[in-house]
This record gives C-alpha cells, structure tokens and sequence, in this order.
C-alpha cells in the first residue's frame, strides 16, 4: 500500500544476511560495520549480488515472535525507511539464536538489494556494429578525398578518365551516405538505450 514496492525474496541476499548474523554472533558486535570494516558491500559480494544499490537492517533481542520483529523495525524511522523504500526490489532475511555479551539472544538481520538486472544496459553489440561503421565510413571518407584531389588534375586525364572519376567518385559518395545514415540510426538507438539505463540507475 501507499505506493510502496513488494520486495522479492532473494536467495543470495538470504545467505549474505545470514553469513552476517553468524558473523556478528562470532565477533561479538552489534553494528553495520564489523570490527575489521566490512559493511553489507562485504557480504553481498561475497555471494555474487550484483547491484545498483543496497541497504541492511539489523535487530537484536528476544522478540515475541515475528510480528513483534517487524514492528520493532517498523518503530524505528531509519529502518521503516528501509524496509518502505522503493528503490528497493529485492530482499533476504535471516534469524539467528546465539550468545551474545554472555546471555542468549536472537539477532535479525535484513538485506535490500535492487539488483543490476532491473536497469538492463545498452546493447553492446550496437556498439560494436557502431564501430565498424564509423571504420568504414573513415575509408570511404579518404577514397572521397583522394578521388576530388585527383579531379583537380583534369588537364593531364583524359575525358573518359575523368567522367569514370566522377562516376566512381559519386558511388562511393552515395555509399557513404547510406551507411552514414545506418550509423546514425544505430547510434540514435544506442544513446536512447543509454539514457534508459542512466535514469534506471539514478536514485
């Protein structure tokens, strides 16, 4: 409701929170960062979550039961903010009973991801075919300029020298044109995809 994205379980981001609550239990703290730094970026590449941004929310204590866990996030505005943001598509949850400070505890922890699947990026293969255009173009572009200088020399060619010239030369006039305008339509297309996955990516 209110517009707010329904996450998505993620299995990798399932592990990555639980590789963080037994981290937490092993070290003994309680915090985003461990002692050593390592944030939610640690955790998630370590399983290969590939992403375009990533949050993480941390619970601890014994909580009646999950009702109880959610609404204790719920209550706290930094975490309600994470749990509400539409940035966010995915998510992996885990709960874990241990030791912690010498008395048994329960810690919770939530990762939030938008992976880089939802903003697909430009066809690399446009790009490539881009490439090989401007390549082409380039050559027509010298065989053009070589053809015009030798118009110039018209006194020392012989008339049917010279039309072949111009015939040759308003070929490879016409060709370029064509491929200049392919080019052209490829690259229109390339950008636009570019500035798809620019305002995908922007948060």
């Amino acid at each position: 409701k209110n517009g707010e994205t329904i996450l998505k379980q993620n299995n990798e981001l399932n592990t990555s929170a639980l590789l963080k609550a037994k981290d937490m239990f092993a070290r003994q703290y309680f915090e985003h960062n461990s002692p050593t730094g390592e944030d939610v970026g640690y955790w998630v590449d370590k399983e290969g979550y590939e992403y375009i941004i990533i949050g993480e929310n941390l619970a601890l204590g014994n909580f009646k039961n999950d009702e109880a866990l959610v609404n204790g996030w719920m209550a706290s505005p930094g975490h309600k903010e994470n749990i509400l943001n539409s940035s966010y598509t995915e998510i992996g949850i885990a709960v874990l009973k241990g030791t912690y400070q010498g008395k048994e505890t329960w810690m919770a922890v939530q990762h939030f991801g938008k992976p880089l699947s939802d903003c697909p990026g430009p066809d690399e293969k446009l790009k490539e075919k881009i490439t090989e255009y401007d390549a082409e173009l380039e050559n027509l572009k010298n065989q053009i300029i070589t053809i015009k200088e030798g118009l110039k020399t018209k006194k020392q060619i012989s008339k049917e020298d010279y039309n072949k010239k111009v015939d040759q030369y308003n070929a490879i006039l016409l060709e370029y044109n064509s491929i200049y305008d392919a080019a052209k339509a490829l690259a229109d297309k390339y950008n636009e995809q570019v500035k798809t996955f620019n305002s995908c990516i922007k948060l």
